[in-house]
């Protein structure tokens, strides 16, 4: 029997009411695709489908063993990954933890970022983190903008509510 965690579609549980934000974490530059990215965001925040959104930037990657756990991308990381822990998804591999060792026998524990990760908020409440998987299924920041553009006012039925997909 399948526990309900292994059934979860991250996208089901995204807010299509009430005071949904977004926050795009990407490295820089911010060009190229990442622009692209913001477009949708700004064009959801337009059309009212999200309340607002925001565009921070972070490293390529961090050094965990240097006492970087006060890094503020170092804290989003441990959330998103508390995030996916509670259901049964990952955040991996779009971030990864690995050890690097130099050739003078020191080793160290390096977070790689991904190039860009949306978190997704309803309030105060993690809602969604993209990328995430489980499996060999992949929720991408692409699915997650698809999701809430169906939601533009084509999208809408005649009651305001959102038309079935």
């Amino acid at each position: 029997m399948n526990s309900m965690g292994e059934n979860l579609d991250v996208l089901a549980e995204l807010p299509v009411h009430g005071e949904v934000t977004m926050t795009l974490r990407t490295r820089t530059p911010v060009c190229g695709a990442r622009t692209t990215v913001i477009n949708r965001l700004g064009r959801l925040r337009a059309a009212g489908v999200i309340e607002e959104f925001e565009v921070q930037t972070w490293p390529d990657e961090v050094v965990l063993s240097d006492g970087a756990t006060t890094d503020d991308a170092v804290q989003t990381f441990e959330r998103f990954e508390r995030w996916a822990d509670e259901r049964g998804v990952s955040v991996r591999p779009a971030f990864d933890v690995r050890t690097l060792s130099s050739l003078v026998g020191r080793s160290r524990e390096v977070l790689t970022l991904p190039m860009m990760s949306l978190a997704v908020r309803s309030g105060d409440d993690l809602v969604g983190v993209f990328p995430s998987q489980r499996g060999e299924r992949t929720w991408t920041i692409g699915d997650c903008l698809d999701a809430y553009e169906r939601h533009l006012d084509g999208g809408r039925g005649a009651d305001g509510e959102p038309a079935s997909p």
